[in-house]
């Protein structure tokens, strides 16, 4: 079942998973759990954003969060996948397939003309499934983003 959260609760056992996964990056990026549900809590209360839940079950398996914008070329409105995260044992099921569907209808039900999905490799080294799962749902790779660490905190 994918819904519409309006809380972080329950959130944590999906947000040890991803920091688990996030912190054995080579980016040198430490995932910051109060500073993450900050950003979970920015999404459910801005009108230009979502955050979606997976459940199987009774557990949170997946999280999805979309933000929109106005496109910087153009006068279109824009959805973009701000992050998500599947645990790695439902990882082969459709519920990623599921969670981008439902945050498309979302997005074209507030008017967006394009959706925009990433493909970092920060989480894990899932980059090229991720990509493949795009795709798949007719998706055609845009942009190549890079990151360096320049300086320390």
């Amino acid at each position: 079942m994918i819904e519409e959260l309006k809380t972080t609760h329950g959130l944590m056992p999906l947000i040890l998973s991803w920091k688990a996964t996030c912190n054995a990056n080579e980016f040198e990026m430490d995932m910051d759990i109060p500073t993450f549900i900050k950003s979970f809590q920015e999404l459910i209360i801005d009108k230009n954003s979502i955050l979606l839940g997976a459940w199987k079950d009774i557990k949170l398996v997946g999280i999805l969060g979309v933000t929109i914008f106005n496109s910087p070329i153009g006068k279109d409105l824009m959805a973009n996948e701000h992050f998500w995260y599947v645990l790695p044992e439902h990882r082969k099921s459709i519920i990623g397939i599921k969670l981008l569907k439902k945050a498309m209808d979302w997005a074209k039900s507030k008017g967006c003309t394009h959706f925009i999905g990433n493909a970092s490799m920060l989480a894990s080294d899932l980059h090229d499934n991720i990509c493949s799962i795009y795709e798949r749902i007719g998706m055609k790779r845009f942009e190549t983003t890079c990151i360096m660490k320049i300086g320390d905190k």
